[in-house]
Parts: structure tokens; sequence; C-alpha cells
């Protein structure tokens, strides 16, 4: 069960129609707890194993002091491990924590152009970028966590909810709905991915 007050993305590519990309089965996430007005959009890049273990992590947007806030919330979790023709193998995962500032308005944050995928594999990498707004109906500060599925053309086709019921999930939801990414590839040829984001909520002050 999943239970958190926060905001961060993950997600991983699908090779063939018979591969199964790691699913989010235990974990939390932290709430912030960090006197700062600013916003901060991290992007992470996960090794997953067979067994569902993270064994590799690796930066991809590094933005102080959210990076170390990430990482300690993605520390303990754990996955169902992709398989591949029903067979367990190891997996990338890119998980994205989304942090809003305490005020109701910020500039959008910004995430570096796409690289070039590297032997032809790339992780699937936000091209449009939506942040949730703080709703006005409510008080109070919460973190969501989001599954994302993206199709071949980058396209975010659902979004569920993983945390407990808040009253920032639809926010959270309809936001999600509004990223574009530049699809995962496997072999020189997009597939679909999962992405899972953890959106942070700050109550805004004065």
């Amino acid at each position: 069960m999943f239970r958190a007050s926060f905001f961060v993305l993950a997600f991983s590519g699908m090779t063939v129609q018979s591969y199964e990309p790691p699913r989010l089965r235990g974990g939390s996430v932290e709430p912030v707890q960090i006197m700062t007005v600013a916003a901060g959009a991290v992007m992470l890049d996960l090794t997953v194993s067979e067994r569902g273990d993270i064994t590799n992590t690796r930066v991809v947007n590094d933005v102080a002091p959210f990076t170390d806030l990430t990482r300690n919330s993605i520390s303990s979790w754990q996955f169902e491990p992709a398989t591949d023709n029903r067979v367990r193998t190891d997996s990338r995962v890119v998980v994205i924590g989304l942090y809003r500032p305490p005020v109701m308005l910020f500039p959008r944050p910004q995430f570096p152009d796409p690289p070039p995928p590297d032997d032809d594999d790339a992780i699937p990498f936000p091209t449009e970028v939506a942040v949730p707004p703080y709703p006005p109906n409510r008080i109070g500060s919460a973190t969501v966590l989001v599954e994302v599925d993206v199709d071949e053309r980058g396209t975010v086709t659902a979004a569920t909810v993983l945390s407990p019921e808040t009253g920032f999930d639809e926010p959270a939801t309809s936001t999600a709905q509004q990223w574009r990414f530049r699809p995962a590839q496997e072999s020189g040829r997009a597939v679909r991915s999962r992405v899972y984001m953890i959106m942070s909520f700050r109550e805004p002050q004065g």
C-alpha cells in the first residue's frame, strides 16, 4: 500500500509485446520538509535487477536540494521485475519528482534536451511538461504518486494514483495526462513505457 505527501515520476521501456515493464510494489516517498520557495523537477534513471531491486541510480536532471530528497525516497522502493517472454530480466525505470513551491503561481520547470539514444536504446524523455495547480478549495500539503502509461508516440494514455487518496489526486492525474515524451526506444524503434510520477503540493504561504 502506498501513502505519502509529494510528487515524482518513473518509467521503463517495453521491448516487445511479450515484455512487461517493472511495476512498483512497495515503498514510500518523503514529505517536503525543507525551507525553500524554489520549485524543482528531478529526473532519475534507475536500473532494476531481475529480483526487483534498484542496483544503480543515474541523475538525469539535478536540482538541489530536491535531488537528495528524491534519492532518499526511492531508496526503499521495490519492484515487480520486468519480464520478457515470462522470464525475469534487468530493466531501467525513470523517476521524475516534481516539487511545487509554497506559492500559487510559478514558472514551469525545465528539463534538458533529450540526449541521443545509447546504442539505439533510450528511456522515455519529457518534451512537454505541465505543473499541477494548487487546488483553490484545499489547505495543507500532500504528495501524490501516479503511475503513467506512455504509448509509442510519447502520449500519456493512462494515469493512476497509487498513493492514499487525498484532495490533490485529480490535479495530479490531470497534470500527468498533459505531459508528452520522446518515446522509449528499443533497438532503434519506439516502444511503449510505464512512468511513475511523484508530485509535491506545498501549501501556499501568504
